[in-house]
């Protein structure tokens, strides 16, 4: 989870590119880690970027 972060955070560039790849780690952690704080966390930061492309 740490590198989706990075990767959220590091002011790519290429948000559609980053929306795609982050579809993976997403499910997984939908599908793992559902109640999990730090999944909620990411999950919520992801959404914006999502929802861009």
């Amino acid at each position: 989870m740490s590198y989706g972060r990075r990767a959220i955070n590091t002011g790519r560039k290429s948000l559609p590119s980053l929306a795609m790849v982050s579809q993976d780690l997403a499910a997984v952690l939908r599908e793992r880690y559902a109640g999990e704080p730090e999944a909620i966390e990411y999950l919520d930061q992801l959404r914006p970027i999502q929802r861009t492309s």
